[in-house]
């Protein structure tokens, strides 16, 4: 049964600190003459009553007797009164106490109104249903319902048997809705689905309900066909049943998926017959978008590989000629020799006859091959690869409908142009007079022109070459799609963006508050004047302080800035750590994660994928086992050895049906919120900035996210991880190598349900990008990247008539375009809006901004805004000495996690085993759900070490303090055979240092320069 601790029902907790005492049970004037006036001077048990009533109403939302009430509680509110302390409530009469909680309710205007507030109850219950699927969400949505509306609270077992009903309710109305109109034809094709068919090459036979799950690996040939007569058959079933899965909201429709995806045959047949075809319709839905995003995918890659490989070649072959080229170039040099040393025209001309001698057609047929690859045209090494695909090619792009999201058509016109001449066997194509479908060449790049019609662009073009153009025609498809110039029909990812975002009546009903909380202007004018205000204010402050900063010099109109000076260590530092090193216990990494789950309980964020109640009788020791095997990625077989307490296949069954992304990253908010409460972590951080950075991850290349990464040489993924000033990790996410990590940069802001709540992004040079600074700009992000070239970087002024004494020669002639920041305010607004309301993503919208597209105008408006953004940015760089040595700590806090987090991931030799994107997304956030538990941990074992020390009058500063970390590993063993025991009672957490004060500013601890 869902717990109450597991909700936000108000309670009151057992051990109240002398603050919160005062705070919340505290009588207020008003409060005293409310008491008085109700009561007789002569009753001061009624007084005290009806005053412990008032207060506990307040702070719990529902009347409560008095006499259960704490001792401290109910002597501190007769304080407020003056009352004898003496006094206790067992005098406190039924008839007394009834008629004094009508006079709260009056007092606080609490509606008493049970049938509003019952009708109020079903309401929000239902609606709550509709997008989650959890008890104690629904719980927690009433309850804010309820107090907003100014109702009384009912008893917690009320509320759970109306949260279960609810879900109950919704999941068959979901369910009936989805189910209804299949024919018993179509049942019958769904339950053949979950029989298994003989396979003459496995002796163990997959049913086609598990072959539809298995998503498509390496992208070869041989797989990519059986993928697309895999996706033929789920296109064929989809149609077949054509049901509307969009009635149902999104996240529940990802629950649904989750749940299916975790099922198989025997557990579907195990359910109701109502609910098995629902969760089968929903995942053939899911699973035919997500395999048209596959099948783009592939195409991006291959495209992507036929340059890198044709550039490779490109750069073999000159090698391999190298010694055609010098043989040309010492040619050339005789012949010049000639020309120089003699008079004469006809010695001239006798002279380069010698040189060439009989070489003469030999030589010009190696120059034509040498200016064949000029400019470095490697396009000629693409034509063989590319054959050996180009039927498949045309399989997927036969298979996919692709649209144009712009006004312009031509990708569109250019398809259906190869398409009709697909099996022309002419190298050459006459396009003069053609008619049926004309020939699209404003799709073709420069280069990609001349390759295929052999003519510069605006010359007269009469015929082209098949190939060329198609190659031409390949890779500005996959521009568009990456960009969302072009989007795919039915697909997920690469659908078009524009339908997610909110309606423009939608826009103008939000703009007003969404403007008044960011404090931006509602009007494009008002707007562009503001931000070109604020650019020239800083650009005069900067020119004015330029004389005394220092730091400063411009040479060559570039700015130069003077290495920092690293700031020196505290002396007592070393030996301090080793004191507070000496206090901790030793301990390995099984017993880490124990004891945070008996202090914080978090396995209750770990419940079935079908929302109901666990029937797992020791589940916090089976969580432990399944959050170390897949958190320090030693996966469930060493699971099984080093724990020899459950099974491979028990440790599995969690992470597979119990587990996914959106409960991990509750379950992280619930353990970041707790260590906030901490008081040293605020000798590193204000929890006001976060740094971050990209790590590589080992991984099998089965499977489409694997890229070769160019640093490391090898295939695999990036990491991306927010990690906060107080060392925590906030985020995490798994991306692609090829991808660009500032694209990232901004989904954890809006996703973040933590009380840490950073305005502050410190990153490494690819986080300076135009658009990235424009976007962030609307969620007052400030975005601090260490650019490893900034004094190549243009400065911009607010318009040309501005003139500086010192820093003028920094600033470029280009002016910033605010005529189109106004245009198109209204458009950025717009997605600002849809991205902080959830309906888009930004790493969704900067796909599409972050690639110079030459079709969108909204990036030429985040551009240019973005472009005032780093300015400001830049200029504040350049000024303030404490803003480098801020970005640098906090970079460097970011490299030091990656570190840390390795260390935690030890198992597997580095590598991600499983090749499911799902499962592998999974393990990264369940490594940083471990690598937190473990800065937990070793925070409440620092923090009591400190705090024994102080008592034995050991002197420790702040600025010692600033300089330790929560990643210490010394004390902890990560191998071995562990034993898993509950029982073992962990240490009192001390959230408070003994005297210590916080320290507001510590984002210059732990420089390193």
């Amino acid at each position: 049964m869902t717990a109450i601790h597991e909700t936000a029902y108000p309670r009151i907790k057992p051990n109240l600190s002398h603050k919160e005492m005062i705070e919340i049970f505290t009588l207020t004037e008003n409060e005293i003459n409310f008491v008085n006036t109700n009561t007789k001077k002569t009753k001061e048990t009624s007084k005290l009553g009806l005053a412990v009533l008032l207060k506990c109403f307040q702070y719990l939302g529902r009347m409560i007797q008095p006499q259960k009430i704490n001792n401290a509680i109910v002597l501190n509110i007769a304080k407020g009164l003056a009352l004898n302390c003496k006094f206790d409530l067992s005098d406190y009469s039924n008839s007394t106490r009834k008629n004094h909680i009508d006079k709260v309710r009056d007092f606080l205007q609490i509606n008493k109104n049970k049938n509003e507030r019952k009708q109020c109850m079903k309401k929000s219950a239902l609606l709550s249903s509709e997008y989650k699927e959890n008890l104690a969400d629904i719980i927690n949505h009433i309850l804010e319902d309820l107090i907003k509306s100014k109702f009384e609270l009912p008893s917690f077992l009320r509320l759970l048997r109306l949260a279960r009903a609810a879900r109950k309710i919704t999941n068959y109305s979901y369910y009936s809705n989805l189910v209804t109109n299949l024919s018993q034809h179509e049942k019958n094709k769904l339950d053949k689905l979950l029989i298994s068919t003989p396979n003459n090459n496995d002796l163990k036979s997959l049913s086609s309900w598990m072959q539809l799950k298995k998503p498509l690996e390496k992208p070869t040939v041989k797989k990519v066909n059986q993928f697309m007569m895999q996706l033929a058959e789920l296109h064929e079933l989809r149609n077949e049943f054509n049901v509307d899965i969009n009635l149902i909201s999104p996240l529940r429709i990802e629950n649904i998926e989750n749940e299916a995806m975790a099922a198989d045959s025997a557990m579907m047949k195990k359910m109701s017959a109502v609910k098995r075809y629902a969760l089968m319709i929903v995942l053939i839905d899911t699973k035919t978008t997500k395999a048209i995003d596959d099948l783009v995918s592939v195409l991006i890659k291959w495209n992507k590989k036929f340059h890198r490989n044709a550039k490779n070649k490109l750069e073999n072959y000159r090698l391999k000629s190298a010694l055609d080229t010098d043989n040309l170039v010492c040619l050339l040099y005789d012949m010049l020799m000639g020309l120089k040393n003699h008079k004469t025209e006809h010695e001239k001309i006798t002279a380069i006859e010698g040189s060439v001698d009989k070489k003469l057609d030999t030589t010009i047929e190696q120059c034509k091959i040498h200016l064949r690859y000029k400019d470095n045209n490697y396009y000629d090494f693409m034509l063989k690869p590319f054959s050996n695909k180009r039927c498949l090619i045309y399989k997927i792009l036969d298979v996919l409908s692709i649209k144009s999201s712009t006004s312009d058509k031509s990708i569109e016109r250019s398809l259906a142009f190869i398409k009709a001449h697909r099996c022309s066997r002419k190298e050459w194509l006459d396009i003069d007079g053609e008619k049926t479908v004309p020939v699209e060449l404003s799709v073709l790049k420069e280069k990609w022109h001349y390759k295929a019609t052999g003519k510069n662009k605006g010359e007269v073009v009469t015929k082209i070459h098949k190939k060329y153009y198609e190659l031409g025609v390949l890779s500005a498809l996959t521009t568009d799609l990456s960009c969302a110039d072009a989007y795919v029909e039915g697909a997920s990812y690469f659908d078009n963006p524009n339908k997610h975002l909110v309606s423009w009546d939608q826009f103008h009903c939000d703009l007003e508050n969404f403007c008044n909380h960011l404090e931006l202007p509602s009007t494009p004018a008002i707007f562009g004047e503001l931000f070109k205000k604020r650019l020239e204010l800083k650009a005069k402050s900067v020119d004015e302080n330029y004389p005394n900063n220092p730091y400063l010099t411009i040479e060559n109109n570039k700015p130069i800035l003077k290495k920092l000076q690293s700031k020196e260590m505290p002396g007592d530092l070393e030996k301090i750590r080793a004191l507070i090193m000496a206090e901790m216990p030793v301990s390995n990494i099984v017993d880490v994660i124990t004891d945070v789950e008996n202090w914080l309980n978090i396995s209750r964020f770990f419940k079935p994928l079908s929302g109901y109640e666990l029937k797992i009788k020791d589940y916090p020791p089976r969580f432990i086992s399944t959050t170390f095997a897949y958190g320090c990625n030693i996966g469930p077989t060493q699971g099984e050895r080093c724990l020899q307490k459950y099974t491979r296949k028990q440790i599995a069954w969690l992470f597979n049906h119990h587990v996914t992304e959106q409960k991990i990253d509750k379950t992280i908010y619930s353990l970041i919120n707790s260590y906030n409460l901490f008081t040293l972590p605020e000798q590193w951080g204000d929890g006001s900035s976060a740094s971050v950075d990209g790590t590589f991850w080992d991984m099998y290349t089965q499977n489409l996210l694997a890229a070769h990464h160019i640093r490391y040489g090898k295939y695999g993924g990036v990491g991306y991880y927010h990690v906060s000033d107080k060392y925590i990790a906030l985020f995490s996410n798994l991306i692609s190598c090829a991808a660009h990590e500032a694209v990232y940069l901004l989904d954890f802001i809006v996703e973040n349900d933590s009380d840490i709540k950073p305005t502050k992004i410190y990153g490494d040079s690819w986080a300076q990008s135009e658009v990235l600074f424009g976007l962030s700009s609307f969620f007052s992000i400030d975005v601090m990247p260490r650019i490893k070239n900034f004094k190549n970087l243009y400065f911009y002024k607010a318009s040309k008539k501005e003139c500086y004494t010192n820093i003028n020669n920094l600033f470029t002639d280009k002016e910033i375009d605010w005529e189109t920041i106004e245009k198109y305010y209204y458009d950025m607004l717009r997605i600002a809006i849809s991205i902080q309301s959830g309906k888009i993503k930004a790493s969704t919208i900067l796909r599409k901004l972050c690639s110079k597209s030459r079709k969108n105008k909204l990036y030429y408006a985040f551009r240019e805004l973005g472009r005032v953004q780093r300015t400001l940015f830049l200029l504040k760089y350049i000024d303030d000495i404490e803003t480098q040595r801020m970005i640098q700590a906090g970079t460097c806090k970011s490299e030091e996690f990656n570190e840390f987090k390795n260390w935690v991931a030890f198992g597997g030799g580095g590598i991600i085993a499983d090749n499911m994107e799902c499962n592998q997304r999974k393990i990264i956030k369940y490594n940083q759900l471990v690598a937190n538990m473990v800065i937990f941990h070793n925070v409440v074992h620092q923090t009591k070490a400190i705090n024994r020390l102080i008592t034995k009058r050991v002197e420790i500063s702040d600025e010692i303090l600033s300089h330790l970390s929560p990643y210490w590993t010394e004390h902890l063993n990560r191998f071995g055979t562990f034993s898993l025991d509950m029982k073992k009672i962990p240490a009192d957490i001390e959230y408070k240092l003994n005297n210590s004060e916080p320290k507001k500013n510590a984002e210059n601890a732990n420089i390193s320069i």
